[in-house]
């Protein structure tokens, strides 16, 4: 009987220690799937973030391309400008009468008409616009000129 019970309390705790092991074992496996399924969301989550930085890398190449060109491009429009002033220089030195001309002073009524009021609204420009006092009619001498008309 001693041997029997020996024998079922033997039995008993290699079951006990067999589902210890069962129990261990599957708490292994889920914490290996956990593992893996926390391994899989920083795999999409890294394979987001360098779809972006890919992203952003081709950005930054488009960004500087088009900066080289345009850098190229305002180089090329200065040089235009520089050479287009040069030229108009260097025409106004050889010809006399074309800088006695660029030089002159405008006549009054000319430059009376490049002057301007400043105006508060709309409606006080449109109403200088349609002011009929504002230039002397045709062959009559402004209102600030004395003499006659120019060509009389």
């Amino acid at each position: 009987m001693i041997r029997l019970l020996s024998f079922a309390l033997a039995a008993s705790v290699l079951g006990n220690l067999g589902q210890l092991w069962h129990t261990q074992v599957q708490a292994g496996q889920a914490q290996i799937e956990a593992t893996a399924l926390e391994q899989a969301a920083t795999d999409a989550a890294l394979a987001q973030r360098t779809a972006q930085l890919q992203n952003l890398a081709e950005l930054k190449r488009r960004h500087e391309a088009l900066q080289a060109e345009t850098r190229d491009t305002v180089a090329t429009l200065h040089a235009r400008l520089q050479q287009r002033q040069r030229a108009y220089q260097r025409l106004e030195d050889e010809n006399q009468s074309l800088r006695a001309w660029g030089d002159a002073r405008l006549p009054a009524e000319l430059a009376r008409l490049r002057q301007r009021p400043a105006f508060a609204q709309a409606g006080a420009y449109r109403d200088w616009l349609s002011d009929p006092e504002r230039l002397p009619a045709t062959g009559q001498p402004a209102a600030n000129e004395s003499g006659s008309v120019a060509g009389s």
